[in-house]
């Protein structure tokens, strides 16, 4: 079948509609591809793929982290390997009237150890939905002018020629409860690679969209065959046991360092101190201005972050200045960490600053971006998020001339790490950073 790429004006438009806002790992993925014919066609197929991604970087991470999968470039430095590919070629042999909607609806589940999507330093992670249209142009009108176009094949009359249209849309996963850790381990590092199942649809032209949506959700959640392969097999690769694993590549440890540490409770005041000196109280008001009874230091993306800081003034020691930042710290797993390398340096997303030599409080109010990353745990990765609060305090000078200021003593500086969890939009309250 002669196959040639659409002339600068395509004869038709389609979209490609991924789920809003993200799914979990090990929910079933459902997209709707739109596709509008401006005059006569015959589509002939539609070619489906849903392609996953991991790049990792070898400055931080050990080059034996999933060796056994092929890698897709020749960078020495950033390895990228598929952790998912999976396709299907649906024939529909039907012709388009002008103008015409046709709507298809995709489905696929997905594994439920795969890890999110993330781009970081060490690691990065991306899933592409795509669809490829073929097509052939039915209307006698338009046939003259295609006759003459130079993207012809020699010999092809337009009536045969196969034209084709792709559109392509990232998905975004969100992180997923997973199963046992070493099974994921074992998924990750099989050299099989992941192919879950299709399926498409398509859905009448009287028919409603969102109904034949929660139809087909329902017949998804009584067919879990959906899935291809199973957590427990990993994916058919090679078993080790779990003594084995454990002593070869430890998953990431609950240290507070990798895990974020402990989360704070509702509204909870922290008191500082420099030394043996009061100097401020921090309140993290959790999901709002006012304190309630919402999870405290837990937030979704798109929230804004206030923090309460009330100062201790009074005293021989001035707090002059507070500052905030919003970090998120991506750790790696001891077992694959590159030899002699650091952590990457934890990344800044929202600054706050305030002059505070007069001041009794301070509001600070640091803004989570919408497309950031929840927190999650993979067997290579730990993403937490954290406050890192840093205060400049003067101490109150014992022998200063007369009329002059009183704070004219030493500088100090007190650093400070609060950390927070980040969940994704409708987590539950109190779940913690999802395990694979």
């Amino acid at each position: 079948m002669m196959v040639q790429e659409a002339d600068a004006r395509p004869l038709l438009s389609a979209r490609l509609v991924p789920p809003a806002g993200g799914l979990q790992a090990g929910e079933v993925l459902t997209a709707v591809l739109e596709i509008l014919a401006p005059y006569p066609l015959a589509l002939i197929e539609v070619d489906i793929s849903l392609v996953g991604v991991e790049r990792v970087d070898t400055a931080y991470v050990s080059r034996d982290w999933r060796a056994g999968v092929p890698p897709l470039s020749t960078d020495p430095r950033r390895i990228q390997r598929h952790l998912l590919q999976s396709g299907l070629c649906a024939a529909c042999q039907t012709d388009l009237a002008n103008p015409e909607l046709r709507r298809f609806v995709i489905q696929s589940r997905l594994p439920s150890w795969l890890p999110p999507t993330y781009m970081g330093t060490a690691l990065r992670v991306a899933y592409q939905l795509s669809a490829i249209i073929r097509y052939r142009d039915a209307s006698s009108a338009h046939e003259s002018s295609f006759a003459a176009s130079p993207l012809s094949p020699p010999g092809v009359s337009p009536a045969q020629a196969v034209l084709q249209h792709a559109v392509r849309a990232a998905v975004v996963v969100l992180p997923g409860p997973g199963s046992g850790g070493r099974a994921v381990l074992r998924a990750l590092l099989s050299p099989r690679l992941a192919q879950p199942a299709m399926r498409c649809w398509e859905v009448g032209a009287g028919t409603d969209l969102t109904q034949a949506l929660d139809h087909l959700d329902a017949l998804a959640r009584q067919e879990p065959e959906l899935e291809a392969g199973s957590d427990d097999d990993g994916g058919g690769g090679a078993r080790m046991s779990a003594g084995e694993e454990d002593a070869a590549h430890p998953l990431p440890s609950e240290d507070k360092a990798a895990s974020g540490g402990e989360v704070p409770d509702p509204a909870r005041t922290f008191a500082l101190r420099l030394g043996d000196r009061p100097l401020a109280r921090v309140t993290l008001l959790p999901r709002g201005v006012e304190p309630g009874p919402g999870p405290g230091g837990k937030f979704v993306p798109g929230d804004t972050l206030c923090v309460l800081v009330e100062l201790e003034q009074r005293g021989s020691l001035r707090c002059m200045q507070v500052e905030a930042a919003l970090e998120a710290e991506e750790a790696l797993a001891p077992g694959w960490r590159a030899g002699g390398r650091a952590w990457p340096a934890p990344l800044i997303v929202a600054e706050a600053r305030e002059a505070a030599p007069h001041a009794a409080s301070v509001g600070l109010q640091l803004a989570l971006p919408r497309g950031a990353t929840p927190s999650f745990r993979t067997p290579l990765c730990t993403l937490g998020w954290a406050l890192r609060f840093v205060f400049t305090a003067v101490g109150q000078s014992p022998m200063r001339d007369p009329g002059s200021t009183p704070w004219r003593g030493a500088t100090e500086k007190l650093t400070w790490r609060l950390p927070i969890l980040v969940v994704a939009p409708g987590g539950i309250p109190g779940e913690e950073p999802n395990e694979y």
